[in-house]
């Protein structure tokens, strides 16, 4: 890393290691010294920390449900100081088939706001689709942050599944 500075290369005995590193105006990092005795097996890491901004990211949002014949935009408005190129996407259709969306598309709005947009096809099935979008990014200390939005979209007709009376709602828990 550009941003610390090892002392020496080598180390012969008992010896200092010393470790510079720049002033971090950014997010939290984390530079890794490998150490490795000549002539044997011996290795070991040494991880070193630096404080910086803590990463977020959260949806207040998470559960839009749209109508079957419904193909307008999907936004979803997410809270993070995370750059949009570092969050990686990953979309598990549930149920109603595959590839009902079009791509993901993940926009920084601020410093502290993204959007992501998708838009849906009709749905012509029998029955309700599901999706969901994992949103994650792993900081500089190698720490995981992650936001789930899930994706109801009803049959044609309107309806998100088969209406029951109390007593078959009654039923279904015995």
């Amino acid at each position: 890393a550009d941003w610390a500075q090892l002392s020496t290369g080598a180390i012969d005995g008992d010896a200092t290691l010393t470790v510079n590193l720049d002033k971090n105006l950014g997010m939290r990092r984390m530079v890794k010294v490998a150490m490795a005795l000549n002539g044997t097996e011996l290795k070991d890491t040494i991880c070193i920390k630096q404080e910086g901004v803590q990463a977020f990211l959260e949806c207040p949002a998470p559960y839009p449900a749209v109508l079957g014949g419904d193909t307008d935009k999907i936004t979803f408005i997410l809270n993070t100081n995370i750059d949009s190129d570092l969050v990686q996407k990953t979309v598990e259709y549930i149920s109603g088939g595959k590839d009902w969306m079009s791509e993901f598309i993940l926009k920084d709005q601020s410093k502290t706001t993204s959007i992501l947009e998708t838009t849906p096809t009709v749905n012509t099935g029998a029955e309700a689709r599901k999706a969901r979008v994992s949103l994650t990014h792993i900081d500089g200390w190698e720490e995981s942050y992650r936001c789930d939005l899930y994706i109801t979209q009803s049959k044609q007709d309107g309806s998100f599944g088969t209406p029951i009376d109390f007593a078959q709602a009654r039923a279904l828990g015995s």
